[in-house]
């Protein structure tokens, strides 16, 4: 094991003047009582004002119409003066940071799921007994105590179920018990880091101990979506008007063009 260098230098005792302390200690004192007292100003908005509509025009398109409106120019928002006291009386938690669990998936005849992930630059991939759609709209997973943020992209793939990956998939040997698993495909020739499994392992975790209320949860999520569908299309949405807004910042029509002087 490699020792820390050790330096040569010791430093040399020195005396303090006892005056000079105290007068070093009175000025920081006075210094943190200035600064609670001065209001602190942030940079937090008032709402805008409403623009002034100096001009309208129209033009009719065949479903729909396109509205110019000339506005008067915007005015800079008025920052709002909050003081250190306020501060103090309302303070802001910062967020707990989550592991973040980026997977690329492809359910496979909605039997089996291929997941790819990168872990430290290393490629990995598994094949799973979920059914990813049916994780679908959950922003994340808890396990044992710990939270994983979940984004992921998925897609389908319809193959012969006789031959290919899902046959391959279908001759593996089960785990003991009903639990939710996972064959590992592919990882890097020199090994795995274990840590690179962890967010999948709370995933399959999460998913054995909610199969149940996700399913619900899927299944109700695809009745609304059809159910949507068929109200639009018995309910054509009309196309709203586009309302186009806009202020000159410099015209000679409305009198603010730079001057000849001014732009010398």
């Amino acid at each position: 094991m490699r020792q820390p260098a050790i330096s040569a230098y010791e430093p040399k005792p020195r005396t303090t003047n006892l005056y000079q302390l105290m007068t070093s200690y009175l000025t920081c004192l006075l210094a943190i009582l200035w600064f609670l007292s001065t209001p602190l100003v942030l940079q937090a908005q008032s709402s805008p004002p409403t623009p002034e509509v100096i001009s309208r025009s129209e033009v009719q398109m065949s479903d729909h119409k396109i509205i110019f409106e000339r506005i008067t120019p915007p005015s800079a928002p008025q920052a709002v003066p909050t003081t250190q006291g306020s501060l103090a009386a309302n303070p802001q938690p910062s967020p707990a940071a989550q592991p973040f669990l980026p997977l690329s998936c492809t359910v496979i005849n909605r039997e089996m799921t291929e997941v790819q992930w990168t872990h430290a630059g290393q490629e990995y991939r598994i094949w799973s007994s979920i059914d990813f759609h049916f994780l679908t709209g959950q922003g994340s997973v808890e396990s044992e105590g710990r939270v994983y943020a979940l984004f992921m992209g998925i897609g389908d793939l319809h193959t012969d179920e006789t031959t290919g990956k899902l046959a391959q998939f279908r001759a593996l040997p089960r785990p003991s018990g009903s639990g939710a698993w996972y064959y590992i495909v592919q990882q890097p020739e020199t090994g795995a880091d274990p840590a690179a499994f962890e967010g999948l392992d709370a995933l399959h975790r999460y998913y054995s101990a909610n199969e149940a209320s996700l399913k619900q949860k899927h299944a109700a999520a695809l009745a609304a979506e059809a159910a949507r569908e068929a109200y639009l299309k018995a309910h054509p949405p009309v196309k709203k008007d586009t309302v186009i807004r806009f202020y000159p910042i410099r015209s000679v029509r409305h009198g603010n063009a730079p001057t000849k002087e001014a732009a010398r």
